[in-house]
């Protein structure tokens, strides 16, 4: 049985539990709240995004009615960074809600989350002065922690903010977190650095090696079910496909990965939208609209199975 299996069956063991009063109550809900954070972490770094998002709305009620901070913070953080990956709109200010409650009891495993969101906050108004400021609170907050998940996790938020302006600076964060997420046996966070190092790799014009990465990020993702992770992956292959001159093909595993995305409710992230919207222009600067048109049908009419095929071939 999976991990997201055995939470779902403790939980629903649980709310067959007879009602009690008083401190045990409020002991039970503590421990409640700790269960579905659990739950929406397992969730959102898995392949069930949707259920994880509502453990974690289920957690921000039940932290706030039993005035349990920690848990709070943890589950306001944490839905913050899925609202990146799925259709339930940018949540910045459970984000910056949840840094002001994680700094105020000192937690160390929430700050680190809280300065990972308020990094990527500041990096998508703009604000390189604010981005850089939570950027040193995150290296601070990993020297007492050097092989743990949450330093795996700040690892990847300043590498994923020296994408966007020094590529080349991020490769080394990207390997270290691929070193750490490999030692805790964490398989998913292994496969979104593998992505990560595809994005740099295709960033600095290393083709063959974003190829590499991505066949093996892409091959992972569907073998975990993690479907917004392959419709962007999908995203991925296409913008090499433009890079390589075969704008035929990038149009098809666009369409592709846009009926998946239209499938499972998953929107892109805002920088990702940037990319993706620039690359649509220049493939219709290349081909007519009737063709245009007809591609995305054909890549729209596929299945997962045969886009991902198709993007591996």
């Amino acid at each position: 049985m999976s991990r997201l299996a055995l939470l779902k069956s403790a939980l629903d063991y649980f709310h067959t539990l007879a009602p009690i009063e008083g401190s045990e109550h409020i002991h039970r809900q503590k421990t409640l709240a700790k269960a579905l954070f659990a739950q929406g972490l397992v969730g959102i770094t898995g392949a069930a995004i949707p259920q994880g998002m509502q453990a974690l709305q289920d957690g921000i009620s039940v932290a706030r009615d039993i005035d349990d901070k920690q848990i709070l913070g943890y589950c306001l953080e944490l839905h913050y960074t899925g609202s990146n990956f799925s259709a339930f709109g940018n949540a910045e200010a459970e984000a910056k809600e949840g840094f002001a409650i994680l700094s105020e009891i000192n937690d160390a495993f929430g700050l680190s989350l809280a300065y990972a969101n308020m990094t990527r906050i500041a990096l998508v108004h703009n604000d390189p002065a604010e981005s850089q400021k939570f950027i040193s609170m995150l290296k601070t907050s990993m020297q007492d922690a050097p092989m743990t998940y949450q330093t795996g996790v700040a690892l990847l938020s300043i590498g994923s903010q020296e994408r966007w302006l020094h590529p080349e600076n991020a490769i080394g964060y990207y390997e270290e977190a691929l070193k750490i997420f490999r030692h805790l046996r964490h398989k998913s966070f292994e496969t979104v650095m593998l992505s990560e190092l595809g994005h740099v790799a295709r960033t600095i014009g290393k083709i063959k090696d974003a190829k590499d990465f991505y066949k093996q990020s892409l091959t992972r993702f569907q073998d975990q079910g993690h479907r917004p992770a392959i419709a962007h992956q999908l995203e991925c292959f296409a913008f090499i496909a433009i890079t390589e001159e075969e704008p035929e093909r990038a149009v098809k595993l666009f369409g592709a990965a846009e009926a998946l995305r239209e499938r499972i409710n998953a929107q892109m992230q805002d920088l990702e939208h940037m990319e993706y919207d620039n690359a649509i222009m220049r493939i219709r600067s290349l081909l007519d609209n009737g063709e245009f048109k007809s591609l995305w049908a054909q890549g729209r009419a596929l299945t997962m199975e045969q886009a991902i095929q198709f993007a591996l071939s």
